[in-house]
This record gives structure tokens, sequence and C-alpha cells, in this order.
């Protein structure tokens, strides 16, 4: 078989291209010093993600290497590629140091951070409390805030239902979020002032961690910076707020008002702890990283679903009717549906496929090689970065028995013969 490195693709050439390769073509200094990044165009992790495609035409390859300073990282939107690195050779690669080292900056014990034998132990953990929580509250706790969500646009502006995603939305995924895990509502969708620090803590975290794991420089982030202190001061009142709220339900578990019947996924964390199967620090740091990690990506999610939706009155209408089919009553009966019900609306879990596939939330997975080995042709070694480029694997033709129409919202997509989902 033939072994072969990716094609590396060209620089432009430039001073700052010929000292830290591509990284110096993508403008680092302008992310570090917050010049130019106040729009997206201006902002690194988009200049490196619309780098992609530039890539791959430039040497013919659905895979490449490129070179970010001292880094080098691997970038391809091959299936073949990729889904042998996550499945039969998984053992072969690990968490990126780059994501270890950002998450463990601000939580030293959460799952991102831990290796080897503590890393299976604290899975396990997580995966049993995770298992063990229902999900037919889902329904419930959704239309709890999405009428709390209607009676505050009612209260701040009259008749006019209109609602801003940006505003709204991140507070509707937090209250819901939270319920489920923890049976606790932040209640952020009334604008509670006790707990909205905490959401904008929360958002704060996720964009800051973001941005050092595309431009990790952990030496940088003990300098005395805004953007610095802004984020370490939001890491202790997360961290503060997730012991108290620990603590709290500790206390409720051990007072006997938690029974089998009601238990949520903290409940069974906290057991972990007090087994010692867990340590308290591991509880924290994992719970706070759920405050940051989880709804986020579900209130974009769901701001692109009905941006799709707003956008698309055919496939609106569609998934209007089959929804009408399932549950004539509406909102009342959705509320009361439960998981297998709502799985059984076909169309919907279409249309929720081509969101995914569309407008990911996460459209690159960060991997890192840590035992050589060759996959589908492609050389890969020890200390080799591997980034999966889903976003546009999902708009390559190859990848979808040449369909043309990629770029446009088609749910019906996944329904087709001439769909391979392997």
């Amino acid at each position: 078989m033939l072994v072969r490195r990716p094609p590396v693709p060209a620089t432009s050439g430039s001073f700052t291209a010929r000292i830290l390769g591509h990284l110096g073509d993508l403008d680092p200094i302008n992310s570090l010093t917050n010049a130019g990044a106040a729009t997206d165009e201006g902002r690194f992790s988009y200049r490196l993600l619309t780098s992609f495609p530039q890539w791959y035409k430039s040497t013919q390859s659905k895979t490449v290497l490129v070179h970010l300073g001292n880094r080098k990282m691997l970038v391809s939107k091959d299936p073949r590629l990729y889904k042998q690195a996550l499945g039969q050779y998984r053992n072969h690669f690990e968490t990126s140091k780059t994501i270890r080292s950002a998450v463990g900056y601000f939580a030293p014990k959460n799952l991102f951070v831990q290796e080897h034998e503590d890393w299976s132990r604290m899975r396990k953990v997580l995966v049993k409390s995770i298992g063990e929580q229902s999900l037919e509250t889902i329904p419930k706790y959704v239309a709890k805030s999405v009428d709390k969500m209607t009676m505050q646009l009612q209260h701040e502006n009259g008749s006019n239902l209109t609602v801003v995603p940006e505003k709204y939305f991140p507070k509707l995924t937090f209250d819901i979020f939270h319920q489920i895990m923890y049976d606790w509502d932040p209640n952020t969708i009334c604008n509670d002032e006790s707990t909205i620090s905490l959401l904008k803590n929360s958002l704060i975290m996720s964009e800051i961690m973001g941005e050092r794991i595309l431009l990790p420089m952990p030496l940088l982030w003990k300098l005395p910076l805004k953007r610095n202190i802004m984020a370490q001061q939001a890491r202790d009142e997360l961290l503060e707020m997730t012991v108290k709220l620990v603590n709290d339900r500790r206390a409720l578990c051990h007072a006997g008002e938690v029974t089998e019947d009601n238990k949520m996924f903290l409940d069974f964390f906290i057991a972990a702890a007090e087994e010692k199967r867990v340590s308290e620090q591991e509880l924290y740091d994992n719970i706070m990283g759920l405050f940051i990690a989880a709804f986020d990506t579900t209130s974009n999610t769901l701001t692109m679903l009905l941006n799709q939706l707003a956008v698309n009155d055919r496939v609106q209408t569609k998934l209007r009717q089959e929804l009408l089919n399932h549950f004539p009553n509406g909102a009342s009966d959705i509320a009361k549906a439960t998981t297998k019900q709502l799985e059984a609306v076909t169309y919907l879990q279409l249309v929720i496929d081509e969101v995914f596939r569309l407008t990911p939330t996460a459209s690159v997975v960060n991997r890192l090689c840590v035992k050589d080995c060759v996959i589908d042709g492609y050389q890969f070694r020890a200390g080799d970065e591997f980034l999966i480029d889903g976003g546009n694997a999902a708009r390559d033709p190859e990848n979808f028995n040449g369909q043309s129409d990629l770029d446009i919202f088609r749910p019906e997509r996944f329904n087709e013969k001439s769909y391979d989902n392997s």
C-alpha cells in the first residue's frame, strides 16, 4: 500500500508566512490584540475555517497538511479518513492538547482535560449519570419555558411577539437545560437578576475558550489584559455558583426529598462523589463545564432551525402539517408527548438532520495523534493534530452521491434512495 503525507497548500510567501507558515497568512496579531476582531471577518476562527475550501481546491485533495507556527495539523473533509480515525483507530488519537490546555486553564479536572485511566473513570461516571437521566421531561420543560418567553414578550412588546434569536434563545435553552439536568430553573428568560449574570459569564467563557483552542498561546493568557481579566472573573463567579448548586442539591438528597422518581443527572453525579468514584473538584469542574458548553450549542442550533423554517415556507408548511397529524391539539399535545412519539414524526427528524448538515454548530473536531498509524494510505505521526472538517464534508457532492444542491435547505435528501448515510 502506498503510504503518503497529505499535500501542503502554498502560503503567500509574506514575511509572517515564512516564519509562521499558514498561521502567518491568517494574521494572528489582530486576534491577539482584538484589533479588527469585532466582526466575523476579523476573527481568527473565521479566517481559518474559510481557508479550508481554498486549500482543498489548490491542492486538489480532500486532506491537507498545514503548518500553524510550530504545530502540524492534518485537515480533512474525507469521511473515509475521519470515520476510521474515530472508529477502528480511535485508540491512536485523543483529545487535542490545545483543547485540554484551554479547558484546563479554567477547569483542570474536567473530562476534556483528563488523560488515560482518569479519563476512562470519569467518562464512565458521566455516561452512567446521563444514561440514568430521563428524557421524558424535555417536552414539559420546553413548553413551560416557551410559555414564559411568550409572556415576557407580551410584557416587553405588547402584541408584537417578534423573537430576536440572539436575545431570547440563549436564555430559553439555558433555562430548559438546567431544569432537565438539575431540576433548577434559572429563570433568565424573565431577566432574573440573580441568574442573568450567570448566563452572561457562561457565554463569555464559551467564546474565550473557543478563541484559545484555535489560537493556543498559554503564556499570553496570564497577562493582565482586559480579555484575560474578564475570563478569570467569569470563571470565579461560575465556580461559586456551581458549588452552591451542588451543595443545595446535596442537602435535598440528604433530607430525603430526592426519590427514585425525581432523580436528576446531578443526583447521580453527587452519589459518585460521595462513593469516592470522583473527587469533589472533578464534580465541580464537570458541572461547571456543562454551564459553559451544552446550552450554547443548543441555542445556536435552535436559531438556525427557526431561521431555515422562516425562509423556507414549503418546509415549514409540510412540517407543521405532519406535527398536526401526530398531535391534533398542537402545542398542548406536544407538551405531553414522549420522546418515542416525537421520534415518530419522520419529517421532523429529516429537518433536524438537514439543520445539522447545513449549519452545524461544531463544524470541526480536533484530535491528537498519540501513536503512529496509516489510515487510507495517509501517514499519521504521533504529535500530529487532526482537524476533522465536518462542515465542508457535508457540502461535498462526492459525499452525497453527486447531489448538486448541497447549499440548499432540503430535508428530503436524507430520505432519497441515492443517499448513503454510511
